[in-house]
């Protein structure tokens, strides 16, 4: 009878060991789950720290290319002082948020409503965002390694901007400052015509911005 007792005090104690050893294998089995999560979360965040996001998209140029004048705005009437009737000087322009991988900027200034080129001019330095208003009409205006300029519709004598002479109007002009992306173009000189420069300015251009103006002849 005791040795009866006895068997089943063991197998009882062998049930209960058992259970005990299957909850500790359990045990071990979720910390060791938890510590591999722990892991990949710490590498996760490891990783994100070691590779931040692209610097263009976080303070690159989010806004638009833009081109504005003190002298008009968009679509509005360009003053007499710009034209053949007045002074016949260039306009102040400025831009900004040129498109990424800019390295220069080039100019393209022509009368859209009769599709005719007034004057280009190209190599304009990334660090230059704006033109005063009157520049110079020579080749290089602020010197060499600075801004060119071809010669102007009116003949080869006369380089650089001339403004509206419309035979009429209203005509609506065009001001288009591109974004190159080289310094220089190459294959231009100060004997290349101005078609040739634009088309020259356009197969380069990685973007471009317009501001038009209108300009109507007194009778």
């Amino acid at each position: 009878m005791r040795r009866t007792h006895w068997i089943g005090a063991a197998a009882l104690l062998l049930v209960l060991g058992g259970a005990c050893g299957d909850d500790d294998g359990e045990h071990h089995h979720a910390d060791a789950s938890a510590s591999a999560d722990a892991s990949s979360a710490d590498a996760a965040n490891a990783d994100a720290a070691n590779n931040p996001a692209d610097a263009s998209l976080i303070d690159g140029n989010a806004g638009a290319f833009t081109l504005t004048s003190t002298a008009f705005t968009m679509g509005g009437a360009i003053p007499s002082k710009f034209t053949c009737d007045g002074m016949d000087v260039s306009p102040q322009l400025s831009w900004s948020n040129p498109p990424a991988g800019t390295m220069s900027f080039a100019f393209i200034f022509d009368d859209i409503s009769f599709d005719f080129l007034h004057s280009t001019a190209w190599d304009i330095p990334l660090s230059r965002t704006s033109l005063d208003e009157a520049v110079p009409n020579t080749f290089e205006p602020f010197g060499a390694g600075d801004m060119k300029q071809s010669r102007s519709w009116r003949g080869p004598s006369v380089v650089g901007y001339s403004g509206p002479c419309p035979p009429g109007g209203p005509n609506t002009y065009r001001f288009t400052i591109h974004a190159i992306p080289t310094t220089t173009i190459s294959g231009l000189t100060q004997t290349t015509g101005r078609e040739a420069v634009r088309t020259a300015i356009k197969a380069a251009s990685i973007g471009s911005v317009d501001l038009d103006g209108m300009y109507t002849r007194a009778p």
